[in-house]
């Protein structure tokens, strides 16, 4: 009878930690809903205290890492899970996601070979239009125009309702003079998103490229209003201004 009594006491205890868990999980999520994404990782931290091995907490600490600029944090836990995460398909949206944001801060440290090196281990493990997409970006940025356009024909295919995809292919065309092309795909991908500022700057470069400067000095005006607003701004449009200034500044 002691032995029963011990073993419900037991199992009620381990009901408890786990119901605590589970509850400090949906906490931290909420947090990271809302961009707190230092208590985010306090949260995740006390989870991770408990079980080294909660690669849920561990993949969103390092996320959340990402968010507020601690790239040297956030490469650490992405090693550390792609190091302990079991073999198996059970654990490829992990492994794909990892490399995904471990990319993303070797790209925000300037690391850009490295950066598409990761991001190509990524769509391995995880296939999505958005990854195929941002491949696609990140070898625009590096000249590799046809193998991007290849990436982005698979993220459109994969969803055709993504307008970053379109103006990113846009990009590839425009670098290989086919400007009817490009302005095809930036009109689809402004159709899909309004309010894509990626789109606005390409359209502003195509325009630049066809000498319609008028229409380019409009779009590249809309890219920066549009970036201010967008919390994921990447440096692609942090020279918005510059290249304002530089097509459009008449002074």
């Amino acid at each position: 009878m002691k032995k029963i009594l011990s073993l419900l006491l037991m199992l009620t205890a381990c009901k408890f930690v786990y119901c605590q868990n589970q509850a400090i999980h949906v906490e931290a999520d909420v947090e990271v809903r809302f961009g707190n994404y230092k208590k985010a990782i306090e949260l995740f931290t006390e989870i991770i205290n408990e079980n080294s091995k909660d690669y849920y907490a561990l993949y969103k600490r390092s996320y959340c890492y990402f968010n507020i600029k601690d790239y040297k944090n956030s490469k650490i836990d992405s090693k550390h899970l792609l190091k302990i995460l079991p073999k198996g398909d059970k654990y490829n949206w992990y492994r794909g996601n990892t490399y995904w944001n471990y990319s993303n801060c070797e790209s925000a440290s300037g690391n850009k070979r490295k950066s598409l090196k990761l991001i190509k281990k990524a769509v391995k493990y995880y296939e999505s239009s958005l990854l195929y997409s941002t491949i696609g970006y990140k070898q625009v940025d590096m000249g590799f125009y046809k193998e991007a356009i290849e990436n982005l024909d698979e993220a459109i295919r994969l969803n055709k309702g993504n307008a970053y995809a379109y103006s990113n292919r846009a990009w590839a065309y425009l670098n290989l003079n086919e400007y009817l092309l490009a302005r095809a795909d930036i009109t689809v991908s402004l159709l899909l998103d309004p309010k894509n500022p990626y789109a606005y700057k390409h359209s502003a470069l195509i325009y630049v490229a066809m000498n319609q400067m008028k229409l380019a000095c409009e779009h590249f005006k809309k890219a920066i209003e549009l970036s201010k607003s967008n919390y994921y701004i990447e440096t692609g449009l942090r020279s918005l201004e510059d290249l304002y200034c530089k097509y459009c500044n008449t002074k």
